[in-house]
């Protein structure tokens, strides 16, 4: 393949004038995402359901899960709220302990630079696994922030 005169003398233009040279449009930069303010890991390997009954009799699943949360930021964090998040919990329980294994009231921060145990129970009206199935979930803990922080988890059935 030969050159022409005209394609040596553009090329060198780009060469020696790199401002006559197209602009290339940069990307734009996506937005820093958001600094981690907890993890989170269970401590058993799997979370348990368990079958239960309401006040009123009906058929309720419990769900027990067991959770370190360790903070990683200069602050104390509360934990306000937990969730599931395939499956409608009617009432939830919120225990924060600290590692020396006292579990107490949700309303007990966990400290800066620490890590406590959370014990979470879910009451779900019915019962939409068969006795000892496994099925997996997310909980989603919520703190006073209003961050959200996911875990996924699997659940044995007794």
């Amino acid at each position: 393949m030969r050159l022409s005169l005209d394609d040596m003398i553009i090329g060198l233009r780009c060469d020696v004038f790199h401002w006559q040279r197209p602009q290339r449009l940069r990307p734009v930069s996506l937005p820093e995402p958001p600094a981690i303010r907890m993890s989170v890991k269970p401590v058993l390997r799997a979370a348990s359901w368990y079958p239960a009954k309401a006040v009123d009799g009906s058929p309720q699943m419990q769900i027990v899960v067991d959770l370190e949360c360790r903070n990683k930021t200069t602050s104390a964090i509360r934990l306000i709220s937990a969730r599931l998040g395939n499956h409608a919990a009617e009432q939830t329980t919120l225990l924060v302990g600290l590692p020396d294994g006292q579990l107490g009231a949700a309303i007990r921060p966990i400290p800066s630079l620490g890590k406590a145990h959370v014990r979470l129970t879910f009451f779900v009206k019915g019962r939409p696994h068969p006795p000892g199935e496994w099925f997996n979930d997310h909980v989603i803990l919520v703190d006073h922030k209003q961050g959200e922080h996911r875990l996924k988890i699997g659940i044995r059935g007794h």
